[in-house]
């Protein structure tokens, strides 16, 4: 197994501990949306290195577990991960949406595990512009449009404090679990994280306490 696939812990092999966080965690995250109009949910730290795209994997292999229809989405587009956590082309995907060079139905991989299909980020962006600004017009539409399709659609988001994209991202989701690194993360960071989630009119559903000594994986869960 490569050092990129051994972060899916839900695909077994692993201690029975971490599996049974991530279950709990989508367990705690229905029930947080239960009776909410949410499908879009975004998964997002305030700073990189906080295991977003670790948490965003093995949730979504979770709720396809679970036998429900879920698209995972990979929205940082400067620094993707989740092609080469699942092995798959990395050409085609959101950025290629946004630039208006690819048709939605091009860019969603497939049934990558059984009920999970998954958009990869797209070639990175060259030099100044910015395609989620660009682009912003057509987030909207792709996002109401997966919502029709799929029963749980999350996206890993870029670093809430660091990214200009991370807020217009926000604005397409429902709901977000914010991802926060143990004993290394700052309470007023954490909450001008909140806070900018709140302004883009998200629900902050919850938060993950992540990262433990050995790996990024959650280790308490917490609603709002």
């Amino acid at each position: 197994m490569s050092r990129w696939r051994n972060k899916l812990l839900m695909l077994g092999g692993l201690e029975s501990s971490y599996v049974d966080l991530y279950l709990s965690l989508r367990t705690q995250l229905d029930y947080a949306a239960s009776g909410k109009d949410i499908t879009v949910i975004a998964i997002v730290a305030p700073h990189r290195g906080s295991g977003v795209t670790e948490t965003a994997a093995n949730l979504a292999i979770t709720y396809a577990q679970a036998g429900r229809r879920t698209l995972l989405v990979d929205g940082d587009l400067r620094e993707p991960i989740v092609h080469k956590l699942f092995g798959i082309s990395n050409r085609i995907g959101l950025s290629s949406l946004l630039s208006y060079t690819s048709e939605a139905a091009e860019a969603v991989q497939q049934e990558v595990l059984p009920n999970l299909s998954i958009v990869a980020s797209g070639l990175q962006p060259v030099g100044a512009i910015d395609p989620v600004a660009a682009g912003a017009g057509e987030l909207h539409a792709l996002f109401g449009q997966w919502k029709g399709e799929y029963d749980v659609v999350l996206m890993d988001m870029p670093p809430m404090l660091s990214s200009a994209a991370a807020q217009l991202l926000a604005g397409v989701c429902d709901g977000a679990l914010l991802v926060l690194r143990s004993g290394v993360v700052k309470e007023e960071d954490a909450l001008r994280a909140k806070g900018m989630l709140e302004t883009a009119g998200v629900a902050v559903l919850g938060t993950v306490l992540a990262h433990s000594r050995r790996k990024k994986v959650p280790k308490r869960y917490s609603l709002s």
